[in-house]
């Protein structure tokens, strides 16, 4: 028995009376089709490339040049130009992945701060692809362009939103995979069941139904499809993509099932399961005009109080390559503070958009840490542009900036929610250290401040520790801008 047609599904017991018909004609789980090729290489040659020459005359020109001449990936000869054009081919990986906004929503190629913080060894692969594919949701920001034939006058993200759909993929995935090991089913998914029972879902809530029509199609050995060989494709690149994570295993056979991972931390990721799928853990904007800007910030941008998976990979945790505060300037014994050196003319005068993303220059592609250069950078001409002088000391204090009748200094550390707490302990180690250096060569009040690269909410414990119990202003990322607590109305106005 084959159901290829909508209606023979009316055929079925009473619950395919009402599942699993699509929400919508043209609804299914957008996702590129290359996730083949994705290697730790080739996501950090297509990342650094796009860093690098994001700036140039031509930039698609250089970064196929680059790719191709470095063997990253095949030329890919297209028939029309009959010349390689990998960058055409393979960018939207990058946005998918939270590592540059949508360049469709942003003229120019930028690094979003999770990829500055990948590019500069701050998380892991896995990790990455763990964090950002329990984030991806639909309908998000990046999947707004109408199908082709698509006659509605709205954005594909609002026809998803205005049919109900709410929905993690990988953690629908896993709440499925959860429940069906409960069960006498093996706890396993083709991609034509992926394709038929989850693709149709609405909400999270539909998970005891999905689990009950596979059990049912799997009792009667029916074949399921639904005709659409896009939505095939889809649901065989969501698999690719998941068992790039720690959280999924597929097998030989094209069958995903939960990895060991996900077995040694059942009770952990049930409960994050839990807390990601509340509908106030999702974005959404309701202004097309914004739906790719705010998406890209809010996908761009780690939160300290998001996906708290548990971490398996041995990379640097303490960040000890992210930023120069190492333990070669222990001998210091005093402060060397000068203006604030500019990189680019541009950066202090004329960048006037405010974010992250749109301050970081090809001139840091090289760098070392390079998400902890840019939010200086970010800070330093935020105050610029309010009339502060900003000063800085390369081999101690990221940024001095002068008040009325006080100084502010401040130290910068890129963060995850993984090192959070370390960073924050060695910045005010550091901060503190500074503070007593510049009081042997001033008299005027002081405050400390830490900025630290992730999205910090009102009720996050760093902003009690810091704000309120030590006085000491905290200045992080919001929609990619920057955001300050501080008990002093000045600096939250100055630095925001």
């Amino acid at each position: 028995m084959r159901l290829d047609e909508p209606s023979s599904r009316l055929l079925w017991d009473p619950i395919r009376m009402t599942y699993p018909a699509l929400p919508f004609q043209n609804h299914t789980w957008r996702i590129s089709h290359h996730q083949g090729i994705l290697t730790p290489t080739v996501l950090n040659a297509l990342l650094f490339a796009a860093s690098t020459y994001q700036d140039s005359r031509d930039p698609t020109q250089e970064i196929n040049n680059y790719l191709v001449t470095n063997g990253i990936v095949p030329p890919n000869i297209r028939e029309d130009s009959q010349q390689a054009d990998v960058w055409r081919d393979y960018q939207q990986l990058l946005p998918e992945l939270g590592l540059i906004p949508s360049t469709r929503g942003t003229p120019k190629i930028r690094l979003s701060p999770v990829g500055l913080s990948f590019l500069d060894g701050g998380i892991g692969f896995t990790d990455l692809m763990t964090i950002q594919a329990f984030r991806w949701q639909y309908p998000n920001g990046h999947n707004i362009q109408r199908s082709k034939g698509d006659t509605s006058s709205i954005s594909f993200a609002e026809q998803q939103a205005a049919a109900g759909i709410l929905i993690k993929p990988a953690a629908l995935l896993w709440q499925v995979l959860d429940a069906l090991a409960t069960t006498t089913e093996p706890a396993r998914l083709s991609a034509a069941e992926i394709e038929f029972f989850l693709i149709p879902a609405k909400t999270h809530d539909d998970v005891p139904l999905i689990v009950e029509a596979i059990r049912h199609n799997r009792e009667i050995r029916s074949t399921v499809s639904s005709g659409q060989t896009k939505q095939r494709r889809n649901a065989s690149d969501w698999m690719k993509r998941l068992s790039q994570t720690h959280a999924f295993h597929l097998n030989a056979e094209d069958h995903i099932s939960l990895s060991a991972f996900s077995i040694r931390n059942l009770d952990h990721l049930r409960s994050l399961m839990t807390d990601i799928t509340r509908p106030e853990a999702f974005w959404f904007e309701t202004s097309d005009d914004s739906q790719s800007t705010t998406w890209s910030h809010w996908y761009g941008t780690f939160d300290a109080q998001a996906y708290p998976i548990p971490y398996t990979e041995a990379v640097d945790d303490y960040g000890s390559a992210s930023e120069p505060d190492s333990e070669e300037n222990e001998h210091i014994r005093a402060m060397q503070v000068r203006p604030f050196q500019w990189q680019t003319t541009e950066a202090a005068t004329t960048n006037d958009s405010g974010t992250i993303s749109s301050l970081y220059s090809a001139d840091l592609s090289n760098s070392a840490h390079r998400l902890h250069d840019t939010m200086v950078r970010l800070i330093a001409e935020t105050c610029h542009r309010k009339h502060a002088s900003v000063f800085s000391d390369p081999a101690t204090l990221d940024l001095l900036i002068e008040l009325e009748d006080k100084e502010l200094l401040i130290e910068a550390k890129s963060a995850t929610a993984r090192n959070l707490s370390h960073k924050i302990r060695a910045a005010l180690g550091q901060i503190t250290y500074y503070d007593y250096l510049r009081s042997h060569q001033t008299t005027k009040l002081r405050r400390r401040g830490i900025a630290l690269t992730i999205g910090i909410q009102e009720d996050h414990w760093s902003k009690d520790f810091l704000t309120d119990y030590l006085d000491v202003d905290l200045i992080s990322l919001r929609d990619g801008r920057l955001f300050t607590y501080s008990r002093s109305t000045q600096v939250s106005e100055l630095i925001s």
